[in-house]
């Protein structure tokens, strides 16, 4: 949708490949949650002010990449139980279809 350019370290550039989607574009990133500020520059850029981030936040970004960490181990232990239970019916001569 868009090419990122990280001009500065307070600074952050999308090229929209489509102008028409710049709209779309700066709310899609207004709307992330990540207290982001989006403006649209000309011939559908949108730029991006980057914040510096407090520890206060940089300690809920942490907590919330640990639970969305734990989330995906989750997933993958069931994918992988599954899996494991599929191949041991298949050894019984058990599996259908």
């Amino acid at each position: 949708v868009a090419q990122v350019l990280i001009q500065s370290p307070t600074r952050a550039i999308l090229s929209c490949f489509d102008p028409s989607t710049a709209a779309a574009v700066r709310d899609a990133v207004r709307d992330s949650g990540m207290n982001f500020n989006p403006q649209l520059g000309d011939g559908g850029d949108v730029v991006v002010p980057i914040p510096k981030v407090s520890n206060e936040t940089r300690v809920a970004i942490a907590k919330q990449l640990g639970g969305m960490a734990e989330k995906a181990k989750m997933r993958i232990r069931n994918i992988r139980r599954s899996a494991m239970e599929e191949v041991k019916l298949g050894k019984d001569g058990k599996l259908e279809g």
